[in-house]
């Protein structure tokens, strides 16, 4: 009975929370095992969604404004959850986790190289 309830925990939070509709058990990309699915297809993602609202933050208010950034932070992470733009995030997060890690690293190394001096 137990191990039955928690098969219904990644129905539940795809399906209910995030909106991802084309979950299922063994369907493409989702690899059935529910465990396995939560951290690649749901802890992965939320990582790249934080790094995109962070710097989203960073580049629209630069200095100070800590209440407002976490107000519009908040609001942002929000959104994209109850709006279900998550499956962007699981689609792109998922199979290109490796890319993305490259993406992120060299642009932000190459931002932070060339910038001009404060």
């Amino acid at each position: 009975m137990l191990f039955m309830a928690f098969e219904d925990v990644g129905s539940i939070l795809f399906r209910d929370i995030l909106k991802v509709y084309e979950y299922c058990a063994g369907c493409s990309p989702f690899t059935g095992n529910t465990l396995t699915d939560i951290v690649l297809y749901f802890f992965i993602p939320m990582v790249f969604l934080i790094l995109v609202i962070y710097l989203m933050l960073a580049r629209l208010f630069p200095t100070g404004y800590k209440g407002i950034k976490l107000l519009v932070g908040v609001a942002a992470f929000l959104f994209v959850i109850f709006s279900g733009l998550f499956r962007i995030f699981i689609y792109l997060g998922g199979p290109y986790f490796v890319f993305l890690v490259v993406v992120f690293g060299l642009g932000m190394f190459l931002y932070n190289h060339f910038r001009p001096p404060a």
